[in-house]
């Protein structure tokens, strides 16, 4: 009888779904290609410990010039699942002022350092909060400016007291941490400072990135070093240590990142190299701010690159998200199209500024997906959608309700004119540029509203596409259907689950029949038109927030558990095909990494493929279908 490991026969199965051939053929190439090919990695797990298995690199293309799948990258937060930076301190989050005290005021810097504290005040952060330690195990280099007393807690400890000497490095303090990763995360503390105060913390990841020279590396080959980390180089290439190659904020210019720094952690830039285009808006934070003008923009030179909504809820804090000058620079290493949205505030100063600063940095063979705002029919995001009802006034703009928006048609026909304003400014910025502008106008289930948005002033004849929404949840994530859904939760039928989404019964129809037959309605009004159709987001997930607090804790586990069955990556992929088979041309999954699952194809950076069939069936797909619309090849850079 055949032996067989129970990882190869889980991909065996899995693979027969997909895969146009018998699952004999199909098991006798997986267990070939086990006999010759060692795929393993070393990773960091649970409580910090390793352990030696697949976490995708072999479903990873070297190439994604044809790939006709994107995704949305997620918030960026202390405790968020993805790394990404080299620099850990960038994942800090907010400072909070008042643990030692009742005081909540804070005294920061321009750069949100703090620069003094009052009478009794500490101020701290979290760092890898909430990850159930998933993150690199490892001496950690921590570098820094100033003077002060502060300290390092739970999954690590250091301390230092002001006026205490130090080890120098090139001018900088320096010392070295172990950490021995836990869901605590790693917890700072300043309790008092200098008037020379303590400031540009940086915390240095440990591992390194393979490479010819420290001028040539592979930004995307990982390896473990002296001080912790995974993976080796192939032969003629040599480990750098990430204090050697990273890129540092306030020593290295915006120019030299990844020419030749290193600012992204190999693993987290790999696995999103399949990936034709990233859509940016949670990375920029571009909902519900009040960000007007550009010198209010996020900075490189900022302490942490965390958003603050993800710790306060303060949403309309205006230098929140990642700098756009890191995910110009994510595009271009991982030679990606950059799909941005533009806040709903923003001026013609603003815009003109932004289109400057992306036609002088990203890569001229990548096009940019421009998009105004985010989803403004969405009653969560009430500050953009209160801002664009007041400027229809302003501008006396008039209109009833739609099917499923009160003020529809107003709120359509601003967003509409103002979105066009804006692809003006662009265009004349890169009218002698390389560089494609994709204009997009988003439109969602509403069909009255989204047929508003492309004839409101002949819209659609300034634009290049409609970008409908491409959720299959169906009816599970209505609140009116919590108690069926509640009681599917309690009693773990997930059979029940996948029939809804497969057949119907809360609704007339399953959740994957009602979004195709939406992608026809979109398509039916887009190709008339000339136009694209493109979805901006799309996926399953379940905002169990939305129901009563009695049923968030169930339903949020009962849809992880969805996500992580491997009925839930079939889906997936019979959703790509019914969005190709409407008319639809590229696809931006929403997202790539979260660790509740609301939305996410992997719960956390490392996880092994075998374990995340939704990352696993948008990775197969992508190695199996070839980007089937005009133009649509990513030439090289």
């Amino acid at each position: 009888m055949r032996k067989t490991n129970k990882a190869l026969l889980a991909k065996v199965l899995f693979l027969c779904l997909l895969l146009p051939l018998s699952c004999e053929e199909i098991l006798e190439e997986a267990e070939k290609e086990e006999a010759e090919t060692d795929t393993g990695d070393t990773t960091s797990t649970g409580s910090g410990t390793s352990s030696t298995g697949t976490v995708g690199d072999d479903l990873v293309l070297t190439s994604n010039a044809k790939s006709p799948i994107g995704t949305n990258l997620g918030s960026y937060g202390g405790g968020t699942p993805e790394w990404i930076f080299i620099d850990a301190f960038l994942k800090a989050s907010p400072w909070i002022p008042n643990f030692c005290s009742s005081d909540t005021s804070v005294n920061e810097d321009s750069n949100r350092w703090i620069s003094s504290l009052n009478s009794g005040q500490c101020a701290a952060t979290y760092i890898y909060n909430g990850m159930n330690g998933h993150y690199p195990k490892g001496e950690y280099v921590l570098l820094w400016e100033g003077d002060g007393s502060f300290s390092f807690e739970r999954d690590t400890t250091f301390s230092h007291v002001k006026g205490a000497s130090t080890t120098l490095k090139n001018g900088l303090n320096r010392a070295t941490v172990q950490v021995n990763p836990s869901n605590n995360g790693i917890y700072m503390e300043i309790t008092d400072l200098d008037t020379d105060y303590l400031r540009n913390f940086r915390l240095i990841m440990p591992g390194g990135i393979c490479g010819t020279s420290k001028e040539a590396l592979d930004f995307l080959s990982h390896c473990q070093t002296a001080r912790g980390g995974s993976g080796s180089c192939n032969a003629g290439s040599t480990c750098y240590d990430f204090e050697d190659v990273y890129w540092d904020r306030y020593l290295n210019t915006v120019e030299e990142i990844n020419k030749p720094k290193a600012m992204f952690h190999p693993i987290f830039a790999k696995r999103l190299k399949s990936y034709r285009g990233i859509r940016y808006m949670k990375w920029m934070s571009t909902h519900d701010t009040l960000l007007k003008e550009w010198d209010g923009r996020a900075v490189l030179s900022k302490a942490f690159y965390a958003d603050d909504s993800e710790y306060n809820d303060d949403k309309t804090k205006t230098t929140r998200g990642i700098p756009y000058e890191a995910a110009i620079a994510l595009s271009n290493l991982l030679n990606a199209d950059f799909y941005i949205t533009i806040p709903a505030q923003s001026s013609d100063e603003y815009n003109g500024e932004f289109a400057k600063l992306v036609k002088g940095q990203l890569n001229s063979n990548l096009k940019v997906y421009l998009e105004y705002s985010n989803e403004v029919w969405n009653f969560d995001y009430a500050v953009d959608r209160a801002y664009m009802l007041s400027q229809a006034d302003a501008r006396g703009i008039s209109g009833g309700d739609t099917e499923f928006v009160p003020d529809g048609i107003k709120l359509a026909r601003f967003y509409s004119e103002r979105a066009v304003e804006i692809f003006s400014i662009w265009d004349t910025e890169f009218s002698a540029s390389e560089t494609k502008l994709v204009k997009i106008l988003a439109g969602f289930v509403d069909i009255p509203y989204t047929n508003e948005i492309l004839t409101w002033k002949d819209a659609h004849s300034k634009v290049d596409a409609l970008s409908p929404t491409g959720y299959f949840t169906g009816e599970i994530g209505f609140s009116s259907n919590e108690s069926t859904v509640l009681a599917w939760a309690q009693a773990d039928n997930l059979d029940a689950f996948f029939n809804e989404l497969n057949n119907g019964g809360l609704g007339s129809e399953g959740g994957l029949d009602e979004i195709k037959r939406n992608y026809i309605a979109n398509y039916n009004l887009a190709n008339p038109l000339g136009l694209r159709m493109i979805a901006y987001e799309g996926g399953f997930g379940i905002e169990a927030f939305k129901f009563s607090s009695a049923a968030i804790q169930p339903v949020t586990d009962f849809n992880k558990k969805g996500q992580l069955d491997p009925r839930m990556g079939a889906a997936t992929v019979a959703n790509f095909n019914n969005w190709k088979d409407a008319g639809g041309d590229e696809f931006f999954h929403f997202n790539n990494s979260d660790s509740a699952m609301t939305y996410g194809s992997l719960e956390y950076q490392t996880q092994a493929a075998d374990d995340a069939p939704k990352y696993k069936s948008i990775m197969t797909y992508i190695k199996d279908t070839v980007c089937w619309w005009d133009d649509c090849t990513i030439s090289p850079n």
